[in-house]
C-alpha cells in the first residue's frame, strides 16, 4: 500500500503543478491545492481496495476450487489443505495474498487447531465476504457432521458465478473508462496546445480577477464531471 501511496502523492504533485500552471499561469497557485491530497489519497485508495479485493477473490476461488479437487480424490479436509497449498503454489508466487493466507492455515493445523478455526481465523483476517460466509458454512457443516463435499461444491459454484458476473461487467465498462480517461485528457490537452503554439489566445483568461474567476469556475465544472463521469461508470456488487 506504501508504494501506492507514493505513487498517488507523485500524481496529485502533478495534477498541482498543471492546475498552477495551466488554469493560473503559475505553477505556485498549486500549492494551495495541497490541503485536497488527503481527499486524493483517500479516492485512490478506494480504487486499489476494490482492485485488490477483486483479485483476492479470484485465488480465494482458486483455492477452494483445489480444496474440493483434493476431497475429490480422497484426502482428509486437513490435508486437502496441504494439496491446495501445493497447487497454489505453482499457480502464484510464493508471496501471493492466498499463498501466505495457507501458510498460516497450514501452521494452526500443525499446532492442533481445528480446520474451521484456522480458515475462520484467515477469513477475519482477509476481510473477504466469500471467505467468512465459507468459514461459516464450513464451522456449521463439521459441526452438525454435513458433507464437506457437496457444501464445497456449491460454496464454489456461488463464488464462481459472482465473479463471472463481475469479469463480464468489467469487460463491458473497460472500454467506457478508457474513453473516459481520454475525455479528461481533452481539456488539458487544449490548453497546452495552445499555451505552446498559441500562448497570446488565452492571455486574457490570465488576467485580472475576472480571468482568474471563470478559470476557478472552468476548473469546478471540469472536476465535477470528471466525478460524474466515474460515478456513472462504476458498478458495485
Amino acid at each position: 500500500m506504501k508504494k501506492y501511496r507514493l505513487r498517488g502523492l507523485a500524481e496529485y504533485l502533478a495534477i498541482c503543478v498543471l492546475i498552477g500552471g495551466l488554469v493560473y499561469n503559475d505553477v505556485v497557485i498549486g500549492v494551495f491545492f495541497l490541503p485536497l491530497l488527503p481527499v486524493y489519497l483517500s479516492i485512490r485508495a478506494k480504487s486499489v481496495r476494490e482492485e485488490e479485493s477483486y483479485q483476492r477473490n479470484l485465488q480465494l476461488k482458486d483455492a477452494l476450487n483445489s480444496l474440493q479437487a483434493a476431497l475429490e480424490a480422497g484426502y482428509s479436509l486437513e490435508n486437502a489443505f496441504a494439496e491446495a497449498k501445493k497447487e497454489l503454489a505453482a499457480i502464484y508466487p510464493q508471496d501471493a495474498y492466498i499463498c501466505i493466507g495457507f501458510d498460516r492455515i497450514l501452521r494452526r493445523l500443525a499446532n492442533g487447531i481445528v480446520v474451521e478455526e484456522a480458515f475462520g481465523e484467515f477469513a477475519r483476517q482477509s476481510g473477504l465476504e466469500d471467505a467468512e460466509g465459507f468459514a461459516e458454512t464450513l464451522s456449521t457443516t463439521k459441526r452438525m457432521g454435513g458433507d464437506v463435499l457437496q457444501m464445497l461444491r456449491s460454496t464454489v459454484s456461488v463464488i464462481a458465478t459472482r465473479l463471472e458476473v463481475k469479469r463480464e461487467i468489467r469487460t463491458i465498462t473497460a472500454q467506457k473508462r478508457m474513453e473516459g480517461n481520454v475525455m479528461k485528457l481533452v481539456p488539458p490537452g487544449i490548453m497546452l496546445y495552445f499555451r505552446i503554439f498559441s500562448p497570446s489566445f488565452l492571455e486574457p483568461l490570465y488576467q485580472g480577477m475576472g480571468g482568474n474567476l471563470l478559470m476557478s469556475l472552468l476548473l469546478v465544472g471540469y472536476v465535477f464531471l470528471i466525478w460524474l463521469m466515474e460515478h456513472l461508470i462504476r458498478i458495485e456488487l
